[in-house]
């Protein structure tokens, strides 16, 4: 059985706005998988921010948990979290208090969660695990950004095939600049977590290649956006078949104002 938690979309962005991850820290992801995992079926979540540092492996020191601290403190202010324990002083919390409260940060319409992305554990776990002895990986922005794709991603209702029901392809295709924009992260990082995620298995990538505008005399190119896709139980297929399907969509709707080369 895979377990997982389920994490709002408006962590990593709000209609055309960057989402609260900007304006927060990375580490509302942990939080907010944490309160996630360890609510009731009352629907109250129980913590001491120490089990939450502990619970992702960081180190017990001043400036992790006063991090935690201050998105605790933060997410109250705005009522993503309602304390329910009596004489906390949130201001003033201390790091094994523990605290009830109920968490409030996930959308719902007729009792179902809407707007969401499931965050499973062995994802999670592969990407937090991930270690580069050439380069040192911020595995928590990893984390981010792989959650971030996921949250772009047209989701299917059904578990039909694409080639052979058709349908659109759970795809996304955010320009550099829009993810750049959403959750604060470089050009050069996006491409080094891409190969690391293909690398992981948890990804596949496609492009419609380059490009020129119509009416461009000196024939200028561009390179088009990435096309986004999970690869689900290493099925290559299926994730070929929704890049294929969403690099023709791609073409068809730029296809009064751009002429593809079909090269790289």
């Amino acid at each position: 059985m895979s377990y997982y938690s389920i994490i709002s979309n408006n962590l990593f962005y709000i209609k055309e706005d960057a989402g609260l991850i900007k304006s927060f820290n990375d580490k509302l992801l942990l939080v907010c998988d944490y309160l996630y995992t360890n609510t009731n079926r009352q629907g109250i979540s129980i913590f001491t921010i120490l089990d939450i540092v502990s619970t992702y492996n960081f180190k017990d020191n001043y400036r992790t948990n006063s991090q935690f601290k201050n998105i605790i403190i933060e997410m109250v202010k705005r009522k993503y979290i309602i304390i329910l324990s009596k004489d906390i002083d949130i201001n003033n919390i201390k790091l094994n208090d523990l605290i009830k409260c109920k968490f409030n940060l996930l959308e719902k319409k007729d009792d179902k969660y809407i707007k969401f992305i499931q965050l499973f554990d062995d994802e999670k776990q592969k990407i937090l695990n991930y270690k580069d002895a050439d380069n040192k990986v911020d595995n928590v922005k990893l984390l981010v950004y792989y959650c971030y794709l996921k949250s772009r991603m047209y989701k299917r209702t059904d578990d039909n095939k694409i080639n052979v029901y058709g349908g659109k392809s759970e795809t996304c295709y955010p320009t550099y600049q829009r993810i750049i924009q959403d959750i604060n992260i470089t050009e050069n990082v996006i491409k080094k977590y891409n190969d690391i995620l293909i690398g992981l298995n948890l990804i596949r990538i496609g492009n419609a290649g380059l490009y020129y505008l119509k009416g461009d005399s000196n024939k200028k190119l561009h390179e088009s956006n990435n096309v986004y896709t999970l690869l689900i139980d290493n099925n290559e297929e299926t994730a070929n078949n929704n890049l294929k399907e969403s690099i023709k969509l791609y073409k068809l709707e730029h296809k009064e104002d751009r002429v593809f080369i079909n090269s790289r």
